[in-house]
């Protein structure tokens, strides 16, 4: 889902934008437990689905594209896959 705003500024096309991406490959898995005196739980885990909601304002390029969906893609990855 993305929702876009147009406004014209000192006779430029200028973008205000919101980008949520989402995708079931986004996820990441994290462990851990609760511990204080008298009481410690075991350890366990949890699984994360991560989106990524993107707000901003920038010129609209040449080829008309706000924000290229791979380039968040590919950040995204790499972040989940350094979180595992």
């Amino acid at each position: 889902m993305s929702t876009m705003s147009t406004a014209v500024s000192e006779n430029k096309k200028v973008t205000s934008f919101e980008v949520y991406v989402s995708k079931e490959t986004f996820k990441f898995h994290a462990a851990h437990f609760v511990a204080f005196q008298g009481y410690r739980e075991r350890l366990h885990g949890h699984n994360y689905q991560v989106g990524v909601r993107i707000l901003g304002s920038r010129k609209i390029s040449a080829d008309g594209y706000v924000v290229d969906f791979g380039d968040i893609k590919t950040v995204t990855r790499k972040v989940c896959k350094e979180l595992k």
